[in-house]
């Protein structure tokens, strides 16, 4: 075997001179490069298997494989989902591995948040901490607050005081009984003594007028 294809094989198969798996400085390179494309489909195969970080970078990908429209001649970007996107995908167009019937496609209905003061707890939970950066979360957050939790920043839980036994509320801080959501067994828990430092607890959220409108 020459050095060129030593060297291929070495790549290929993540050996090292050294020792260290698929650290040998000889693996990294133009030359390198240039023989992995250049070899043959049974080396390529090894390399996808063995390396599929690297293959991808030096071999790409195969459209086919991509659930790409390649028949016609439009162009290819605006079937694909990137940052610089002008809009966000459908997320409706999606394709997944679950089956689903296919009365199960419908769109969301519109103004979700319009309906957040009829959801009980576990459900404004789950807006607030699935639907990051979506106007549940903030709509969710703000009939949480309405209903007296509040946020607590550092720990990033929410907390509501005591009905039967109200804490006692200093200036800097509150002691006393209060309510908490466990978001592991997702449901309340209770902790009988606790203080909450005031400046760690969030103020009320700041909803736009649109939601302002809708409340």
């Amino acid at each position: 075997m020459d050095g060129s294809r030593a060297g291929q094989s070495e790549f290929i198969m993540g050996g090292s001179s050294d020792g260290q798996q698929g650290m040998s400085a000889k693996n990294f390179g133009v030359h390198t490069l240039n023989r992995l494309m250049e070899s043959d489909q049974k080396c390529r195969v090894t390399a996808q298997k063995n390396r599929p970080d690297v293959s991808v970078l030096a071999l790409g990908l195969d459209l086919n494989t991509l659930d790409l429209r390649l028949t016609g001649m439009d162009p290819l970007y605006p079937q694909l989902g990137t940052v610089w996107a002008k809009t966000p995908p459908d997320v409706n167009r999606i394709n997944n591995d679950v089956y689903t019937p296919a009365c199960y496609d419908i769109r969301p209905p519109h103004d979700l948040y319009k309906h957040v003061h009829r959801l009980e707890e576990p459900s404004l939970f789950y807006a607030f901490y699935g639907m990051p950066g979506d106007e549940m979360q903030l709509a969710a957050a703000g009939e949480l607050y309405r209903r007296g939790w509040r946020y607590h920043m550092d720990s990033m839980v929410w907390f509501l005081p005591d009905g039967a036994q109200p804490p006692m509320v200093h200036e800097r801080y509150q002691q006393g009984k209060f309510h908490y959501w466990d978001k592991a067994k997702w449901c309340r828990g209770v902790r009988d003594s606790m203080t909450l430092i005031s400046d760690q607890l969030e103020g009320e959220p700041e909803l736009p007028d649109f939601m302002k409108r809708a409340a």
